[in-house]
Parts: C-alpha cells; structure tokens; sequence
C-alpha cells in the first residue's frame, strides 16, 4: 500500500530561493530605512550655529497690506543671519524647502489689529510701543530650532524660537494700550519665532504661532 500524499506539495527548488530572495530583500529595505530616519533625526538634532554678529542689525517695519495672517509689524532679520541657517537646515534635511521672503519675528498680526487693536492704536503707535519696549536695534537671542507638521503630515515648517523678553513687554503694553482686560487682544497668542523654511511657500498659514520649547525644538542653536 503507497504511503499517504502530503497534504502539500513541496515548493520547487527555484520559487522556493525566489521567495527567500524577495524576503531578503525586503528585511533590507526595512533596516536601511530605519536607520536612514534614525540618521536623520540624530542630523537634525545637532546643535545649529549662528554668528553673533548677524543677531544685530534687525529692524522694524510696518508692512500695510496683507491677509489676517500675515504680519503688520515685524522684526526684520538681515539677509545673511536668516541664510545661514537656512543652509544648515536645507543640508541635513535631504529634502526640498523654500525660504519666506523677507524673514523676521512678527510683532503684530493683520488679523489681531483689525481685530482688537484698530479702533484703539495706529501703526505707528505700534511701533513707537515697540521701540520702546526695547525691540529696536536690540541684539536677538536664539534659543533653538523648532518644527512643525501639519496635521495630515503633508506640510511642515522649520523656525527660530528666541529667547526675548522684550516681545512679551510690547504684547503687555499694546494690550494695555488697548483697553487692558476688557481688551480682544491676546498678548500670549503669539511667540517670539521667526519661520526659517518649509515645504511651501504659504508661511502666513502657520500664524499665529504659538510655541512649545518642550515639544518643538528639535535642537540647540549655539551662537559662535
């Protein structure tokens, strides 16, 4: 009597290496993609430099048209401090960015002017609150390098966060100014940052910014 049939058949021999080449090669691609984002989160965790000598030399501007998002007042960064680093970010990301036009910190929103503030203060007296809140020709102080994402993942942005007490003493003062508690305006709306690149070219979209040192920086900024 012949011995009972496998239930199943034997592989032959050539499908059989196929099959043992396709899952070889598919662990492989598995362990160089984690280690690819692994290295490129160790690239963009290190420290970024900036030289001390392009944290001067930044001014204030009164910018009168734009959508609510986009800034009336700003603090303007030089060409070069805001390239720099631009550079740095651009090389270790391996991806395509774009940089704002005329990069700065925005001081005051169209939105938030329109808002709470147009009935009460012009422009210029904007301004003058910002000079003498001491954000006119003062040094800037960087204290790291954050990132966002949008929440399906397809946009992100690269900033400055800064370490500037001087931004929260003019958002104090324009509130006062304003009518104080029974003022629309909210001073901590805003964060003292300044959008460095990202996957567009619509940075408007990102204010208000409101950051988190804690959950956004992603690494130092050393100043040399």
């Amino acid at each position: 009597m012949a011995p009972p049939a496998s239930s199943r058949a034997p592989l032959p021999p050539k499908r059989s290496r196929r099959l043992l080449k396709v899952a070889i090669a598919l662990g492989a691609l598995a362990v160089f993609g984690f280690l690819f984002q692994r290295s490129v989160r160790q690239s963009r965790s290190a420290p970024y430099t900036v030289a001390r000598g392009q944290l001067t030399g930044w001014t204030l501007v009164i910018d009168r048209t734009g959508p609510p998002t986009a800034p009336l007042l700003a603090l303007r960064a030089p060409s070069a401090s805001a390239g720099g680093l631009f550079d740095q970010v651009f090389k270790r990301a391996m991806i395509s960015l774009r940089s704002p036009t005329d990069p700065g910190i925005p001081l005051i929103l169209h939105g938030e002017f329109g808002r709470a503030l147009a009935g009460h203060l012009t422009p210029e007296a904007l301004l003058d609150a910002a000079r003498a809140a001491g954000l006119d020709g003062a040094p800037v102080a960087p204290r790291c390098l954050g990132y966002r994402s949008s929440s399906d993942g397809n946009r992100h942005v690269y900033y400055v966060l800064f370490d500037m007490p001087a931004f929260a003493r003019f958002r104090q003062q324009v509130r006062a100014l304003a009518g104080g508690e029974a003022s629309a305006f909210d001073p901590d709306l805003m964060s003292p940052a300044m959008l460095l690149a990202g996957s567009d070219g619509f940075f408007d979209d990102w204010f208000p910014l409101h950051a988190s040192a804690q959950s956004d920086c992603v690494a130092p900024i050393v100043v040399e």
